[in-house]
């Protein structure tokens, strides 16, 4: 997937953005659910995609990062308290465990 930069915050409204995430939502298969609290199935306009690290830089620019690994499955609710913010997991894996892998 690629990257864009886009001054402003007109990127979601775009034809590329759309594609992209069109792609992602094929990608990651219903049912969906959402990656912070579990909530779903979503579906509608109850689905949101994240950037996981968010594509604003602070300083009234923006660069997204489009790869599948930056983006995530959010209900609405998770994704309007996240914003710009980048969110740690509070998840503990235990040493040697299988998610290591």
């Amino acid at each position: 997937m690629s990257k864009y930069s886009i001054t402003g915050s007109d990127f979601h409204k775009s034809k590329e953005w759309q594609r992209i995430r069109k792609e992602y939502l094929q990608y990651v298969g219903e049912p969906y659910h959402c990656v912070n609290c579990n909530a779903g199935p979503l579906s509608g306009s109850g689905i949101t995609v994240d950037h996981i690290i968010p594509g604003h830089l602070g300083n009234g620019e923006y660069y997204y990062d489009n790869s599948f690994e930056n983006l995530a499955v959010m209900c609405i609710r998770c994704n309007s308290t996240k914003k710009d913010k980048i969110k740690v997991s509070k998840q503990r894996i235990e040493w040697q465990s299988d998610k290591w892998y």
